[in-house]
């Protein structure tokens, strides 16, 4: 069939297996309109380049469609379904793994950090100044006497 996305299955949204296998479909968005598929219960995309090239094709497979179960002529078992719905909520809570921020301080990152010029509310004057304040809170406290 050569086809390079499944646009022209749309007219048949109640199917409940295709064969799309051997193929062209090369990404996700070529197989993004599976979720108008809400019938669907068995599926096989192998042989296609999204196969091997789609960063946890089966994954996102699975979460694209609501009733899979089978894909590639492999079951999609409940438990397999209700993991992947899960770590999705997870990611999508957190930001996503792709949107999480940087791990490392901002002086490796090569930014400007808090403590340097430009950023006058931080740094060593406002530490001072913070040091400085915890001193008096701490000269201020009554002295408790041991008996």
């Amino acid at each position: 069939n050569n086809l390079t996305d499944l646009s022209v299955i749309s007219p048949f949204g109640g199917l409940d297996r295709l064969d799309a296998s051997g193929n062209r479909l090369a990404s996700f968005d070529a197989i993004s309109n599976l979720r108008s598929m809400p019938n669907l219960r068995s599926l096989s995309l192998e042989g296609n380049p999204l196969v091997k090239t789609l960063s946890k094709y089966r994954e996102e497979v699975i979460l694209l469609t609501s009733r899979l179960e089978e894909l590639d002529g492999k079951e999609v078992a409940a438990r397999e379904r209700a993991f992947l719905s899960e770590l999705n909520k997870r990611r999508r809570r957190k930001g996503g793994s792709r949107s999480r921020g940087p791990s490392a301080p901002p002086e490796i990152r090569g930014e400007k950090s808090p403590g340097r010029a430009g950023y006058p509310e931080h740094g060593r004057a406002s530490s001072r100044a913070a040091s400085e304040g915890r001193q008096r809170s701490a000269a201020s406290l009554p002295q408790v006497g041991h008996s």
